[in-house]
């Protein structure tokens, strides 16, 4: 009896070397007594997951009658690694096309030749600045165990400008209450939700001179936005001074008296 061996392959791969096992021989004989037959399936590296026969032909012998018997190739689907593409958005907008890639498509398959997995995200448009994983579910081939694996969605700070209003006032006096604008809030959002609000500060002071002074701003933090800060002037003017002539008399026929101020 000669039976071809079971073997197995992944789908895209050639066939292995196909091998044959005998029962039956007498007298201390083996294989080299004897012209083996051949084995071969019709099975080839485009052939689908399955089973597939290999079957024996042929064989000679002086002294043995050859009872041939199948075995069994087997086709297993073949690794197909699906991982969604890394993607990054700045904070506060929607959420990019989320994509997959392949790894392991064989005999010139695309994903035509699948049912792709689905691919999410738990990161929203009010999501905080930070990572979040992109997952995969499901998916289904004929050809193909698919292997899901996970991406990274990085959310970025939205960029945030801090103005300081520009200021004016009179030499000799105190500053003016230093203040800024915020612009560039994204989700509805307002000052209230800066971690650190920044602070201003000036140089100049009630001995200043006349003259413009940058409003510089620094100083502030948040975990969802980069602040730029932008400077404003504070701009001393003169202060006015009045000189009035101090009232004088004279009799007549007497010299002017000294004048002041």
């Amino acid at each position: 009896t000669a039976r071809a061996d079971d073997k197995s392959r992944s789908y895209g791969l050639p066939n292995p070397v196909f091998t044959i096992s005998y029962t039956g021989f007498v007298n201390g004989d083996t294989e080299s007594e004897i012209t083996a037959p051949t084995a071969a399936s019709s099975a080839t590296a485009l052939s689908n997951v399955g089973s597939y026969p290999i079957t024996l032909s042929g064989g000679v012998s002086i002294n043995y009658n050859f009872i041939l018997q199948n075995g069994t190739l087997t086709v297993n689907p073949a690794p197909l690694i699906a991982r969604p593409a890394d993607v990054s958005k700045t904070y506060g907008q929607a959420n990019p096309a989320l994509t997959i890639t392949y790894s392991g498509f064989l005999n010139g398959d695309n994903v035509s030749a699948i049912t792709q997995p689905t691919v999410s995200t738990t990161a929203t448009t009010t999501s905080s600045v930070g990572t979040y994983p992109i997952t995969l579910a499901g998916g289904s081939a004929t050809n193909y165990s698919i292997i899901l694996q996970s991406g990274v969605l990085t959310i970025n700070k939205a960029q945030l400008t801090v103005t300081a209003n520009n200021q004016s006032r009179v030499y000799g006096a105190a500053n003016p209450s230093l203040t800024f604008v915020y612009a560039g809030f994204v989700n509805g959002e307002n000052a209230s939700v800066i971690d650190t609000p920044p602070v201003t500060s000036t140089s100049a002071t009630v001995l200043s001179g006349v003259g413009s002074y940058p409003i510089n701003v620094s100083g502030g933090s948040d975990n969802n936005y980069n602040l730029n800060y932008v400077s404003g002037t504070l701009t001393i003017t003169k202060k006015v001074l009045t000189a009035t002539a101090v009232n004088a008399s004279r009799t007549y026929g007497v010299a002017n008296p000294t004048f002041s101020i």
